[in-house]
């Protein structure tokens, strides 16, 4: 009985050790950076940084422009990071995937700019995602959620050739906080399927349609799910309900040809 006591003790033992050393490691901060001869960076490019980036590590983007497509590894909860209070001074000409992901793990894209101009997409993800202070531009679609949370705030959606923001049905949860959907060609926001969530104190602003719901619903049982403090202004429907449901208080419709549009299917 007393050795296997022992081992079980010993057992015990390895496995909290294994956890004191998990949570007492440290996150890595990588510097990524355009040649020159005055500050040496981690690596050039984007992918470099991603591909050697482990766990919750940093990328740091300085100013500067990269040409490249971006492909983020299954269960990443990496944070991508550029120049803070200015995104606009590191511009991502390209794309992001992540790639299919069965875990909870979430990472971040904050204060940069992606120019998606001609590509399919400007994001795309199949986990969690908080997007913060961005600046996404053009796509097919801007950002294209096919599985997982979202969470955007304080960014900047705009001029995308059909939706600002697509979430397709196997997708999770959406809060949306004072960010700007603009110009883009269809809807600024496209929901398909049930979600819970919120998009609150946003800009809905010269899209072809500023929300679209297709059988879908975003809702909760509180009164503050749904569109609540947005301003919905120049589009040609602001709100286009299709066999859909949401709650919705305290928004402000200007100048749109039309302000909500409801639509039943059809049997």
């Amino acid at each position: 009985m007393n050795e296997i006591i022992y081992k079980l003790i010993g057992l015990v033992g390895g496995v909290f050790g294994l956890l004191i050393y998990v949570s007492g490691a440290q996150a890595a901060t990588i510097s990524v950076g355009p040649v020159n001869d005055v500050v040496q960076y981690d690596y050039h490019t984007i992918q470099e940084a991603v591909d050697i980036a482990t766990g919750q590590d940093l990328i740091y983007v300085t100013a500067g422009e990269y040409n490249e497509n971006v492909v983020i590894p299954k269960n990443s909860e990496i944070r991508i990071t550029g120049e803070i209070g200015d995104p606009s001074s590191v511009v991502l000409h390209g794309n992001i995937t992540f790639q299919d992901s069965a875990s909870n793990t979430a990472a971040v894209l904050e204060d940069f700019t992606i120019k998606a101009d001609g590509l399919q997409y400007a994001i795309q993800s199949s986990q969690n995602i908080s997007l913060r202070d961005m600046r996404i531009r053009g796509g097919n679609d801007g950002v294209i959620m096919k599985a997982g949370n979202i969470d955007i705030n304080n960014s900047f959606i705009r001029r995308a050739q059909h939706h600002g923001l697509v979430l397709q049905k196997a997708a999770g949860s959406l809060w949306v906080y004072t960010s700007t959907f603009k110009k883009n060609k269809a809807a600024g926001i496209r929901i398909d399927g049930n979600f819970y969530g919120r998009i609150t104190n946003s800009n809905f602003l010269s899209n072809r349609k500023g929300l679209t719901l297709k059988d879908a619903e975003l809702l909760n049982a509180g009164s503050d799910y749904g569109l609540k403090d947005c301003v919905l202004r120049h589009n040609f429907i602001g709100v286009l309900l299709i066999n859909s449901t949401m709650n919705r208080s305290h928004n402000t419709f200007e100048n749109n040809t039309k302000d909500i549009v409801t639509v039943s299917a059809v049997n």
